[in-house]
């Protein structure tokens, strides 16, 4: 397949203007994440009395879809991109309120949605949604006087609220450091940086 800069294919134009040093990283994750599961999920396997490889196998079943979602999504220019997110946030809100009133515990939270085949945690699919939404959302603030910072901060108030109810602290720890680096590049006046150094203390 020829890949040219000159040429205007999707493929060829795809290839030279994606991040390829991020996808690269992207990928030496995964590998990083296979040798990892291939050295410590058999003697897990064997303790619960399942096949060696289960783990693996089922690593691997999920691995297949989720980097061909990745390229696809890849695919996605920056409009389309930010719609997606958006639909998934809310997707992903609407499940967790659901959650919250008919989920069934699994060791003390309500956290995970049971599809019969498999189990879907709907706040990591949040997760990144919220994040490109905070960041179009602060950009947006930065251009014109759209309030994205108000609209960043309400978006956090619900997602973090739903994720102490479940409960899931993990979550809520990570999404906060997140949001507060991404004010930050934003350009967080100093009264921000010295409340939130206050607060962390």
């Amino acid at each position: 397949m020829n890949l040219k800069r000159t040429n205007q294919n999707v493929i060829s134009e795809w290839w030279w203007t994606i991040d390829r040093f991020l996808i690269a990283l992207v990928f030496i994750l995964i590998f990083c994440g296979v040798i990892l599961n291939l050295a410590a999920s058999p003697a897990v396997a064997d303790r619960l009395g399942l096949d060696q490889y289960y783990f693996v196998k089922r690593h691997f079943i999920f691995l297949v879809p989720s980097i061909i979602t990745m390229i696809l999504c890849s695919f996605l220019n920056q409009k389309n991109i930010r719609r997606l997110c958006l639909l998934t946030f809310l997707s992903c809100i609407l499940i967790m309120l659901y959650l919250n009133f008919f989920g069934t515990p699994i060791k003390g939270a309500t956290r995970w949605l049971d599809l019969w085949v498999i189990s879907l945690q709907p706040s990591e699919f949040a997760k990144p949604a919220f994040i490109v939404l905070i960041s179009w959302f602060f950009s947006e603030s930065l251009i014109t006087n759209k309030p994205g910072k108000l609209i960043s901060l309400i978006l956090y108030i619900i997602l973090i609220s739903l994720l102490i109810s479940q409960p899931d602290y993990g979550q809520t720890i990570l999404i906060t450091m997140v949001s507060i680096l991404i004010y930050f590049i934003a350009g967080m006046p100093w009264i921000g940086i010295l409340v939130v150094f206050i607060i962390s203390i």
